[in-house]
């Protein structure tokens, strides 16, 4: 609970303007907070309070999932609010609505939540309506979590997939854009929320009568929550500058040569297409563009005066492959022959990197060993040995 709060009181001081989805994972904090808020009020056995907060716990409870949902989706396709999500809350205010409606019509609910509570639901209350009304309310608010869960890890990860696709097919180097942070999380987050689903159906009541096995739950959802609230909060969003640049160059078929032209024609000219891929090759191979370290897709379509439509298809059709990784071959390829002359190791690999148009040395180590599937250090290290 005071994790949460901690990161809830951080994010929420994050200006909006300056950063949507740190303010909105704030918000999913908030709900955190109370979720937990309401386990501290049941485990400290103060069932008067509870009797108030239990709708409140349900609201939060089934809100939890669907704002993560919504901070995803802020971080991969949204660059605003949009009310249309608000849907996505609709079974945690209906539960939590239903939930408080079936107290008031309860003759004695307090007696009810501490017989629910702490005697394991027994069939001496069975003749109550309102409690088998509630017992089957309850039964349902957890089976709708779990699908929540189930749906955020389905949709999560395929915008994740995509937002890294639409990357990949702009920046020759993703350092630092990367969503790996967030498909880790959402899976570790899934995983707990499937635990959290098993603990809700073997009943608080069973903690309730063991506290010493309330150190694990706590543990691992703590460590959650804190890992979510700072990547969340130092992690770089980049959506918003994507958009820009992408609008800044947005593909203007009336700008090039071809105007008077339809796309569709020229798709299907072959000649066209194939003077598109020499002139393509001609700049990388001979004009040695890549080795700008800031080269995009659309600084690619200006040069050859077409749009950037254009070049991504051919590059994912006839290359089989996003422009990121077009480009970085050929990076690897002339850091390799570079270290393969460089046999007094004269150059760093910090150097390498630089002359080939990677950002880093820890970029270029990773590229290098993706693409040759050893790092540049141990294939140098080869090389001396070979040449002595």
């Amino acid at each position: 609970m005071y994790v949460a709060l901690f990161w809830t009181i951080v994010l929420l001081l994050t200006p909006r303007k300056k950063s949507k989805p740190k303010y909105f994972l704030g918000i999913f904090m908030l709900a955190a907070t109370l979720v937990y808020f309401s386990h501290a009020v049941f485990f400290t056995n103060n069932i008067a309070l509870y009797l108030y907060i239990d709708s409140l716990y349900v609201a939060a409870m089934l809100s939890v999932f669907p704002l993560y949902y919504w901070y995803i989706r802020l971080l991969t396709v949204e660059t605003t609010y949009q009310r249309n999500n608000l849907k996505l809350l609709i079974p945690a205010t209906v539960f939590s609505i239903i939930t408080a409606i079936v107290y008031c019509l309860m003759e004695d609910p307090l007696a009810y939540l501490m017989y629910y509570h702490f005697n394991m639901l027994g069939d001496n209350m069975s003749d109550n309506s309102m409690w088998k009304i509630q017992r089957v309310i309850s039964n349902v608010v957890k089976f709708v979590f779990f699908v929540q869960i189930l749906y955020v890890l389905k949709n999560g990860l395929t915008l994740i997939r995509k937002y890294e696709e639409r990357i990949n097919n702009f920046y020759s180097n993703t350092e630092g854009r990367s969503m790996n942070w967030v498909r880790w999380l959402i899976i570790i987050f899934a995983l707990t929320g499937i635990m959290s689903s098993v603990i809700n159906f073997i009943g608080r009541t069973y903690f309730s009568m063991n506290h010493e096995l309330l150190f694990f739950p706590s543990f691992i959802f703590g460590t959650l929550i804190f890992m979510i609230g700072y990547l969340g909060n130092s992690q770089k969003h980049i959506l918003f500058e994507l958009d820009k640049e992408e609008k800044e160059f947005q593909d203007d078929v009336n700008s090039v040569n071809w105007r008077n032209q339809h796309v569709s024609n020229h798709i299907k000219d072959n000649r066209f297409w194939k003077d598109l891929k020499t002139n393509l090759i001609i700049l990388f191979e001979e004009k040695l563009v890549y080795r700008r370290s800031d080269l995009k897709i659309s600084q690619v379509s200006e040069m050859l005066n077409t749009n950037r439509t254009y070049i991504s298809r051919l590059i994912n059709e006839e290359f089989n492959c996003s422009f990121s990784y077009f480009v970085n071959k050929y990076r690897v390829n002339e850091a390799k022959e570079i270290l393969e002359n460089d046999a007094s190791q004269e150059l760093s690999l910090e150097q390498v990197a630089d002359v080939v148009g990677f950002t880093s040395a820890g970029s270029l180590i990773r590229n290098f060993k993706q693409y040759l599937g050893i790092t540049p250090g141990v294939f140098r290290m080869k090389r001396n040995n070979i040449e002595k």
